[in-house]
């Protein structure tokens, strides 16, 4: 089974600073009906080609009480791109419609077993795991993109069509193994879900991935 939070699993807690000078906890978004929690980073071209489309989501949804966190676990060693101050300076710049949280340790990556950037954790008001996957197919160039998975999984949330716990399990071939993440290293570039089929509900995906250890990368691009 891969190495990431399962569909039913409650939200692990963080406590992590912030780009805009805060510290936030999990419990600071109490007040959103559902919670979106996505790992993502400076540097990454399949964040950098699709951040505007999750900003499109992120807006379209914050009237029904959706909020969207965004977490960066990514070794600036590895990426310099992706230190603090480009995260400051990046949401300075896009002022993007979310908390961008950094997780240097890279604990809360490995306590949500995040595995590729972007990776997105959709939580229902209960902090129950609903969806977990990618946005969209193509999130290097969106242009090209046919599906979005994680709009789709939030219409169903809302709309009550989305049965609690219940999932339908998709694999995706990802070329290589994926390599854990340890402390020092990064998540590496989401290449998206290949092959996934339209399905009525609880779309996630499952990879061949080992448990998380210290002294990896950061988290796979």
């Amino acid at each position: 089974m891969a190495f990431t939070l399962q569909i039913g699993e409650t939200a692990p807690d963080f406590e992590l600073p912030a780009t805009d000078g805060k510290t936030y906890t999990l419990s600071d978004f109490a007040q959103a009906d559902i919670l979106v929690i996505f790992f993502t980073c400076n540097h990454c071209p399949y964040v950098t080609g699709s951040d505007e489309v999750t900003r499109q989501t992120a807006e379209r949804f914050a009237g029904e009480g959706v909020r969207f966190v965004g977490i960066n676990s990514n070794s600036e060693t590895t990426y310099p791109d992706d230190s603090f101050a480009h995260m400051v300076e990046r949401m300075e710049t896009h002022a993007f419609p979310w908390s961008y949280l950094r997780d240097k340790s890279q604990d809360v990556a490995r306590a949500y077993g995040a595995l590729r950037t972007p990776h997105f954790y959709l939580f229902d008001g209960d902090r129950r795991l609903v969806y977990t996957g990618r946005a969209v197919d193509n999130p290097r160039e969106t242009f090209k993109m046919t599906a979005n998975d994680l709009e789709n999984a939030l219409n169903e949330q809302l709309q009550g069509q989305h049965a609690p716990h219940e999932s339908t399990r998709m694999q995706r071939e990802v070329g290589r193994p994926g390599r854990p993440l340890d402390a020092g290293r990064s998540l590496r570039p989401g290449l998206g879900i290949r092959g996934l089929r339209s399905v009525p509900r609880g779309v996630y995906f499952s990879l061949p991935i080992r448990p998380v250890r210290e002294g990896s990368d950061s988290i796979r691009c």
